[in-house]
């Protein structure tokens, strides 16, 4: 099912999402914040059915805090506004430990590349629920930090570059299947 049916979702559950970490100050919202800090979100997706987050943490704050804290939020909001009854997510959130950077750049770009290839836009420029225009410099957001990953690639533009061919060379899901979590 669809966890974000327009734009005032997508809207509310990235205002949730900063008002958690922080960023969000005079939030209307009654949600305490974690300590700041406690998390940086390197890149974001949000895709109707489902959301990619890449997230460093900075603390010994278990991760699964910051996503509980966000998803019960948010299926409040959305039992709400569509008076909808039971759980909004399908399932348990999947994590995994990203251990080298080379990884750490590949989730990114799959992480930017999931509208182009769920085929809801032909161009990352045309999406805007993604940090991607964050990281090329047409919007700046308070979520994302970009900075890492960019001097990481070595500059704007070679990250751009690899984002853009990260899924260039990819012929069947087989060559991927070792990166995936629904392997």
């Amino acid at each position: 099912m669809n966890i974000f049916v327009d734009g005032q979702d997508f809207l509310n559950f990235l205002k949730r999402l900063n008002t958690v970490l922080g960023k969000q100050q005079g939030s209307s919202l009654r949600i305490r914040p974690l300590p700041t800090g406690a998390f940086t979100i390197l890149s974001y997706c949000l895709m109707p059915n489902h959301f990619h987050l890449l997230i460093r943490q900075n603390t010994e704050l278990s991760a699964a805090k910051l996503i509980s804290k966000v998803c019960t939020s948010y299926s409040m909001y959305f039992n709400k506004k569509y008076s909808h009854i039971g759980g909004v997510f399908q399932d348990q959130y999947k994590a995994v430990p990203i251990d080298n950077d080379a990884y750490l750049l590949w989730v990114s770009a799959y992480i930017h590349q999931n509208p182009v290839v769920g085929g809801l836009v032909e161009s990352l420029a045309d999406y805007p629920w993604s940090s991607y225009l964050d990281y090329v410099g047409k919007r700046h957001g308070k979520l994302p930090e970009p900075n890492f990953l960019i001097a990481m690639a070595g500059s704007l533009g070679l990250y751009e570059k690899f984002v853009e061919d990260s899924f260039a060379k990819i012929k069947t899901r087989k060559d991927i299947e070792h990166l995936l979590l629904d392997a």
